[in-house]
């Protein structure tokens, strides 16, 4: 007689190791290393934290569209995070002209903005305050939150003469 033993065998398992870089950029779910078993498909997801925009994968997912990760070895993934900041712009006074961009809007660290005027008529562009400065161009390199207003004033010339009818201009 032949009797056959078999002892189940554990399934074998791999390691995930996820990281966030910069740490303070953001989160992701799973966390840390993480077993799974051989075969398996994980899909990691990253969370931005304020102020961060998530950036690209590198290790075993790429570029920046959704990450599944097919478990058949040990594997690491790092989701990269860019500090981010944002640029607000106005007009002075609103009805000057206007800025584009306009408004508030966030950019990458490091992202240089232009940023330009049209006068309505009536009005001249006279100069930038806040992150420029001068009558020049606007190019605003974004390492922290700025504001730009561009100040416009009426012009003297382009008003009609009031005088004959009993009146002043502005």
């Amino acid at each position: 007689t032949v009797t056959a033993n078999f002892v189940q065998s554990p399934s074998q398992t791999t390691s995930l190791t996820t990281t966030a870089s910069p740490s303070v950029g953001g989160t992701l779910s799973p966390s840390g290393t993480t077993t799974h078993n051989a075969g398996v498909q994980v899909t990691v997801t990253a969370t931005q934290a304020p102020g961060y925009a998530f950036s690209s994968w590198t290790g075993a997912c790429s570029g920046t569209g959704p990450c599944v990760v097919t478990m058949d070895a040990d594997k690491t993934v790092t989701a990269n995070f860019v500090q981010t900041f944002t640029l607000t712009t106005s007009a002075s006074p609103v009805e000057g002209g206007t800025v584009t961009p306009s408004g508030a809007h966030t950019y990458h660290s490091g992202n240089e903005v232009t940023v330009s005027v049209l006068p309505v008529i009536g009005y001249d562009f006279t100069g930038w305050t806040g992150a420029c400065d001068g009558t020049g161009s606007c190019v605003v390199t974004m390492d922290a939150n700025m504001t730009v207003t561009a100040t416009f004033t009426i012009v003297q010339d382009d008003l009609p003469n009031l005088e004959p009818f009993g009146l002043s201009a502005p």
